[in-house]
């Protein structure tokens, strides 16, 4: 009997361990007063924002931004500005994506940002990762517009985010065209009303390593006396 409870225990203890997915969300959800960082690429020392060969990575108020598996130095800072005179795009696109992390390595609660296209884009794609483990993606609709349309993903559980836009994309690597542009990428410490959600939080499977390491030897165990007393 007391064996038994143990393991009841445990698998108590695993279900607790479910992760909560993020909110997602289509309206600016983060009042300007809530923003805890906030990066418009404003202070971008590229000598020449207008010629599409801006480096690809730039932090700015801890928020740091990477076009991954781009083609080098293509950034277009004034292709996409809906706030500000800069923004972030790579210049005829590109068959990677975007990056978004904090330069110390935190943890990221609330984030979101305006985007667009230089294509004709209807899908963005976006994973959400936490100590380099994917724990939620999904896709939003998506278009080429010039003024931007928000994206936030709220309630924390990751450390990086990832996008990226197309024509009827499956995935991050089908070598199909990325030209997601964003802009104004915002983040919040916390209390923030969630409106425009396209995705409302649900528990995510995920068993604790610790866990199943516990409830597999516990069973063994419980195995090993079975035999023992056969």
């Amino acid at each position: 009997m007391f064996m038994i409870r143990m393991i009841l225990g445990v698998f108590f203890f695993v279900g607790a361990s479910l992760l909560q997915a993020a909110s997602v969300v289509t309206t600016d959800s983060i009042p300007d007063e809530n923003r805890s960082n906030f990066n418009g690429f404003e202070s971008n020392p590229c000598p020449s924002p207008s010629s599409g060969n801006c480096p690809p990575i730039y932090t700015e108020d801890n928020i740091r931004v990477e076009q991954i598996n781009g083609q080098g130095d293509d950034i277009w800072l004034t292709y996409f500005t809906p706030e500000g005179s800069l923004g972030w795009y790579p210049n005829g696109g590109d068959n990677g994506y975007t990056s978004i992390t904090l330069e110390d390595g935190g943890p990221i609660l609330d984030i979101g940002f305006l985007r667009g296209s230089g294509s004709n884009a209807n899908i963005l794609l976006f994973e959400l990762w936490n100590s380099g483990v994917m724990v939620q993606s999904g896709s939003v609709p998506h278009q080429q517009v010039t003024e931007g349309t928000y994206l936030g993903f709220l309630g924390g559980g990751f450390d990086e985010v990832r996008i990226r836009d197309g024509a009827n994309i499956v995935s991050f690597f089908d070598q199909s065209i990325n030209a997601l542009a964003i802009d104004a990428i915002e983040l919040s410490s916390g209390n923030v009303v969630i409106t425009g959600s396209v995705a409302p939080p649900q528990p995510v499977p995920g068993l604790s390593l610790l866990g199943l390491g516990i409830l597999a030897s516990l069973i063994g165990v419980l195995g090993f006396r079975r035999r023992r007393y056969i």
